[in-house]
């Protein structure tokens, strides 16, 4: 060894073998670790020896400089800075005895002389390491020198001819115009030019002729077309939601805006900032909110039967992964799943980033109808000009009432109502809806009387095996629900739209702690975004209440912190006051409001379902059901005293309902410490939602 190795070197330096020396003449000139180094020590050496503690091999790491300069064990350095004869790597790299040299014969690895004379003149040039090529900015390189100086006419000239004369060929000759402008014009627009465009280029005998061109190209709308399309495909824009039926989805304004954003000529960094995160800028304008739909463009799916929360981690893990690509030159696809050993961030660092955009107020099955939420209701200038009068005309009437001296007669009225001993009446107004469930009210073909109005029948529906069976209930006679039976009270009894008020009421008999599901439900279920309303038992037993155009973005929804008693009967109430918010919501339990916590109050549009000309999903499209909504049904519960009002009720009135020997004065001397309060609202916790993006 010691023989071999003198041939090569001699008192203050190395003589390299023939075949590397000749090597070099092919090589570039300045060594770069990123793009000459490491994709050779990578693919070669980093097995062995690189960021793999568990399988280093003689201490030595090479993907760092503190472990390639580091002295080994042996008293050896694998890489000296600016010395070969020093750096054991060299040594290592160049030898021919098959026990010394690296990679090693039983690796099947092997560096050619081209890969060896870039290894050797890195280390010759200082070995300097530099860290992942997206965390270094980019700087202006200096122009490589060229033989033909009179050739080149700007500075991409030089790079270009440096390359060819290093080829050795000649560069081609100067186009003639009509090459010259179908090239300026498919490079700018993406079209070629028209034959009008091309003869006026030619006749255009001007030292500005071509710069000319360049300008009518830069002020075509099809410029910002042409550099578009390599954003739409980096930020996977497409017209469909790419899972399973592959359904139309209306994302096209976003298209639009990066059309415009690069013929205005936007900065680059409003063009990110408000792709990334314009609905958290402070008073985002609509265009500020509509560029976010960038982090919407993953696909989506209406599957039925998948995991919803699996497919919204997906989403969230596509943003992230885009986020990657589109703006730090990173794949992060590897670490989301385990620190990988090539890349440079870990998988905490992963779920940093992933962090910020798990805060779409979405969920992992979107709709059939309708657009998956959130969304951004787009208007025009003439659109936002009305809405701002009207609600500077709402501002001015909610502080007239709010001024107005209502409370002191109010109060003398009411206290004179508390010291009356009068009965209350059987119903409170607006009852549009009875259904006992009596045996007297039940009619042939599963039919069921409506006492407040014999024209709207219910009916019992499912199997005849799976329908509700009567049962002793609170008053007479109810119906047990097992099953997927259900009660329908049909299409038209409790179509109510967002800003009417309603009402509704029943006694109940929870069996089983296994009971969860819809108490009631107008609404095709996840296919038309539950579009409706509904009221719910949770798994846990408390309530929940919602008031939907596509759920869960746009819409109501309510959460009762008190849980449903278990075994015993209860009365409930629901009533919505047609306000659009959720405030306006209101549970009671056997007369008492009930707190509870806000979920979503953005409801924005309608809750009635879509036309003849759309598709509704649910065997009893847009039907009010108990005990059903489209794949869930309540079981082991019993149902009784069906009531549905076309008003907002109040709460002395509900407490008629749940104990109807109480007198008027009973009723109101209950409430009489915040009597105003006490008629119109319940206690409500608002939780207020992580600010999200709204825009499909």
């Amino acid at each position: 060894m010691v023989s071999t190795l003198a041939f090569f070197t001699s008192h203050c330096g190395v003589n390299k073998p023939p075949e590397i020396a000749q090597a070099e003449k092919n090589i570039p000139e300045l060594i770069d670790y990123n793009l000459h180094v490491k994709p050779i020590l990578s693919d070669r050496c980093f097995a062995c020896h690189g960021p793999d503690q568990n399988k280093q091999k003689a201490g030595l790491r090479l993907d760092t400089p503190e472990g390639a300069l580091a002295a080994l064990s042996s008293g050896k350095t694998a890489i000296v800075p600016n010395n070969l004869r020093k750096s054991e790597v060299y040594h290592r790299i160049i030898s021919q005895d098959s026990e010394y040299k690296m990679p090693p014969v039983e690796s099947n690895l092997s560096l050619n002389p081209e890969e060896i004379a870039i290894l050797t003149r890195w280390i010759e040039q200082g070995a300097i390491y530099k860290p992942h090529w997206a965390f270094i900015p980019p700087q202006k390189s200096k122009l490589p020198p060229v033989k033909n100086t009179r050739w080149p006419r700007n500075e991409i000239d030089h790079f270009v001819l440096a390359r060819l004369e290093k080829e050795q060929i000649s560069p081609a000759p100067e186009a003639d115009k009509e090459t010259l402008i179908r090239r300026l014009s498919l490079d700018l627009t993406g079209l070629p030019p028209t034959l009008a465009e091309v003869n006026a280029f030619i006749k255009d005998q001007s030292p500005q002729a071509y710069e000319k061109v360049v300008d009518r190209l830069l002020a075509s709308p099809h410029y910002g077309e042409r550099l578009a399309t390599e954003w739409l495909d980096l930020a996977r824009y497409a017209d469909t939601h790419g899972y399973q039926d592959d359904g139309m989805r209306n994302v096209w304004p976003w298209r639009d805006w990066v059309i415009a954003a690069f013929n205005r000529n936007l900065s680059y960094k409003k063009f990110v900032s408000w792709q990334l995160a314009g609905d958290m800028l402070p008073n985002p304008t609509q265009e500020q909110i509509l560029a976010t739909a960038f982090n919407r463009n993953h696909p989506q799916t209406q599957e039925g039967g998948v995991v919803p929360e699996e497919y919204r981690i997906e989403y969230v893990a596509d943003r992230t992964n885009t986020t990657g690509k589109a703006f730090l030159g990173l794949t992060l696809e590897c670490a989301r799943c385990h620190d990988h050993k090539y890349d440079p961030i870990s998988q905490k660092e992963y779920y940093q980033l992933f962090a910020f955009y798990n805060n779409v107020n979405e969920t992992g099955q979107i709709p059939y109808v309708g657009e998956a939420s959130p969304t951004l209701i787009l208007t025009d200038e003439e659109a936002e000009k009305k809405l701002r009068f009207i609600q500077k005309e709402i501002k001015a009437t909610k502080q007239q009432l709010a001024a107005y001296p209502y409370q002191a007669p109010f109060q003398q009225w009411l206290k004179s109502l508390s010291e009356a001993n009068t009965p209350l009446p059987k119903h409170p107004e607006g009852l549009i809806g009875y259904f006992s469930l009596d045996k007297h009210t039940r009619l042939p073909e599963a039919k069921l009387t409506n006492l407040a109005d014999p024209h709207h029948q219910a009916r019992l529906a499912g199997d005849s095996a799976d329908r509700p069976r009567p049962t002793p209930a609170k008053f007479g006679e109810g119906l047990e629900l097992v099953g997927e039976g259900f009660i329908s009270l049909g299409k038209e009894l409790g179509k109510f739209e967002r800003n009417e008020a309603f009402s509704i009421s029943f006694w109940t008999k929870i069996l089983n702690s296994k009971a969860q599901g819809p108490f009631f439900s107008r609404s095709g279920g996840i296919y038309n975004g539950f579009r409706g309303y509904d009221l719910l038992l949770q798994p846990n037993h408390t309530l929940s209440a919602s008031l939907n155009h596509v759920w869960p973005d746009n819409s109501l929804e309510i959460h009762s912190k008190a849980k449903m008693p278990l075994g015993q009967w209860v009365h409930l109430g629901f009533s919505y006051d047609g306000s659009s918010q959720a405030e306006g919501i209101r549970l009671y339990l056997n007369g008492q409001p009930l707190a509870v916590k806000i979920k979503n109050n953005h409801l924005r549009r309608s809750i009635l379902h879509y036309g003849p000309d759309k598709n509704n999903w649910g065997d009893m499209k847009g039907a009010l059901n108990f005990g059903e909504r489209y794949f869930g049904s309540l079981n082991y519960t019993i149902l009784d005293e069906i009531k549905i009002f076309d008003r907002a009720l109040t709460v002395p009135e509900v407490v008629q309902l749940a104990d109807a020997s109480r007198t008027l004065g009973d009723v109101l001397k209950a409430y009489a410490k915040n009597p105003v309060r006490s008629l119109t609202c319940c206690a409500i916790t608002f939780t207020p939602r992580t600010k999200t993006t709204r825009l499909t």
